[in-house]
């Protein structure tokens, strides 16, 4: 139910299947290189508490989605370095 992935140097877009991780509840992407947009597929995980995609390179709009997710107590974006950014 929880998948920690913080400074893992992962590099690319947030895949779409993503959704298919139902049954998660804490999600953390802190500090790689994530880029492209937040993928509205995220708001189809209904039983997310805590989302921390802060410390990457992500632009775009926020998915609507991601509001209405009942469950979701904490969620983290900031310092984000947006799609222009190049991963070192």
């Amino acid at each position: 139910k929880e998948l920690d992935l913080d400074y893992y140097s992962l590099i690319g877009n947030i895949p779409a299947e993503i959704n298919q991780l139902i049954t998660l509840e804490h999600m953390s992407l802190m500090g790689n290189c994530l880029y492209g947009s937040i993928p509205p597929e995220i708001g189809q995980l209904t039983s997310l508490k805590y989302l921390d995609l802060s410390n990457n390179a992500l632009g775009g709009q926020i998915p609507e989605k991601i509001f209405n997710l009942n469950s979701l107590e904490d969620l983290y974006l900031e310092s984000q370095k947006g799609n222009n950014w190049t991963c070192t």
